[in-house]
């Protein structure tokens, strides 16, 4: 595969467009190739391909005639490679940093704040009547399923449904509200 690809001149002599491009295009490919195989990703590939096409065409006064061009370049696009992966693990660093200083201040956040709305629960439920926090004490406390709350109650399952869920929205409009009257104080 390290072929020499040796430039067949016009008469004339050929710019140095015209010699890159003849050493190029046959070998764009193994040089792609090359890239692909170390990121696994035909986006970055592509893009780092264009990279070491422009690195190859800056340096291309360094090439030596009658050696293997792609040779050549898979050593740049070795290079560009490298450099790629650490740009990469940067960003990745610094997304992940800021990421976990995001989420540590949203669990604190969250943590102030599950102590506030368990207080806050607390209160909404001994404002209930009677008979819903009976529901919720057979539902939650000795884990009974609706279906066999409705048939201990004589209710139909759908009632118990609907009556769960008005409580449960009760519950939380109560704390809402408690809450934003802290927050307002």
């Amino acid at each position: 595969m390290g072929e020499e690809h040796d430039i067949d001149l016009p008469r004339g002599k050929p710019s140095k467009t015209e010699c890159f491009l003849r050493l190029i295009v046959p070998n764009n490919r193994r040089i792609y190739a090359y890239i692909l195989t170390m990121v696994h990703n035909i986006a970055d590939a592509d893009d780092i391909m264009q990279e070491t096409s422009a690195v190859m065409w800056r340096k291309f006064s360094e090439f030596k005639p009658g050696t293997d061009f792609a040779a050549w370049g898979i050593q740049i696009a070795r290079y560009e490679c490298l450099m790629f992966k650490r740009q990469m693990h940067h960003r990745h660093l610094e997304f992940q940093t800021a990421t976990e200083e995001a989420l540590l201040q949203k669990i604190a956040s969250s943590n102030r704040n599950s102590d506030k709305r368990l207080k806050f629960l607390n209160y909404c439920l001994a404002k209930l009547d009677n008979k819903k926090q009976e529901l919720l004490r057979m539902r939650y406390q000795e884990n009974i399923t609706q279906k066999s709350i409705a048939e201990r109650t004589g209710l139909s399952e759908q009632t118990i449904c609907k009556r769960f869920a008005k409580i449960h929205d009760m519950l939380l409009r109560c704390i809402r509200r408690s809450l934003a009257v802290e927050e307002a104080i």
